[in-house]
């Protein structure tokens, strides 16, 4: 299914890092550090991403029926609850933000086998949340990345292979989920790879996306996000036939020379750092004060 290139209520990664994950965190958790809902409502909306996180495009009747099998009185209620909770509700003249208003969750499409019924499943925000908020293990997270394999084609499409090469570093999208997303680098030191550079880009190619960005953009900042990330700590230098030295990332070599099409996508992201670099630098070095 291709990526919907509507715009949703939610913007770029630095979005997710100063509103969206933080606001997750005080609905569920409040104030406290502990991972423990504060409430019902907060188990409940636990429960409902993790059912979303799992299962992937679900209708609220199939939802529920996650939880509820045998018992029909109990299965409407729940679907009722968690209708609510996807879209909010009015009570005593206060609106209840839902997970679709909060961006966690999109509409996708109308399921017809009971009648025509609103399907829902997790934005890529809603997917960082759950990565950040729920106890998964490895394995959960390899399901989730198969469930949504279309959703982030570059990282979740191509997880068994980027597995079979990084083994258990593939993980570290955890470090994404929980806000950390290496916008303010300082340069390296004794090194002439421009990594701070090439990350920074990262976010300043998708900066003016702050409040509303289409799923497909979000998807590419996301995954040049991701393998930019692997060059730390893998990055050695070597010298070319020519004497010259040159520094190498040993890891994302091994994934791009066995994948042509995104060693072609991340070399065509690399020229565009390097000429956004270019022509600052020639702005800065026309730049006079008179």
């Amino acid at each position: 299914m291709p990526l919907d290139v509507r715009s949703f209520p939610y913007g770029n990664l630095q979005a997710y890092k100063m509103h969206i994950r933080p606001n997750i965190h005080q609905i569920l958790y409040g104030d406290s550090y502990r991972k423990i809902p504060k409430n019902r409502h907060a188990e409940n909306i636990i429960n409902l991403l993790e059912i979303l996180a799992i299962n992937g495009i679900s209708t609220t009747w199939q939802i529920a029926k996650n939880e509820i099998r045998n018992d029909m009185e109990k299965l409407r209620t729940r679907e009722k609850e968690y209708r609510r909770l996807l879209i909010g509700r009015n009570d005593k003249k206060r609106h209840k933000v839902g997970l679709l208003e909060l961006g966690l969750v999109v509409q996708d499409g109308i399921n017809h086998n009971r009648g025509p019924a609103a399907q829902y499943r997790l934005s890529l925000h809603g997917i960082l949340c759950c990565i950040d908020i729920l106890d998964l293990n490895d394995d959960t997270i390899d399901q989730i990345a198969t469930t949504h394999s279309n959703i982030l084609p570059k990282v979740f499409g191509r997880w068994d292979f980027l597995k079979s090469v990084l083994d258990k570093d593939i993980y570290k999208i955890k470090i994404l989920s929980k806000g950390i997303i290496l916008d303010n680098l300082v340069p390296l030191q004794e090194s002439d790879f421009s990594l701070s550079e090439i990350m920074s880009f990262v976010h300043i190619k998708y900066k003016q996306k702050f409040e509303n960005i289409t799923e497909g953009e979000l998807a590419e900042e996301i995954s040049f996000w991701f393998y930019t990330n692997l060059l730390y700590n893998s990055v050695k230098k070597v010298r070319d036939k020519t004497g010259k030295q040159e520094s190498f990332c040993t890891t994302l070599a091994k994934i791009l020379n066995k994948d042509p099409n995104l060693k072609r996508w991340y070399n065509e992201f690399l020229d565009e750092v390097k000429n956004y670099n270019k022509t600052r630098y020639f702005t800065i070095k026309k730049f006079k004060v008179s």
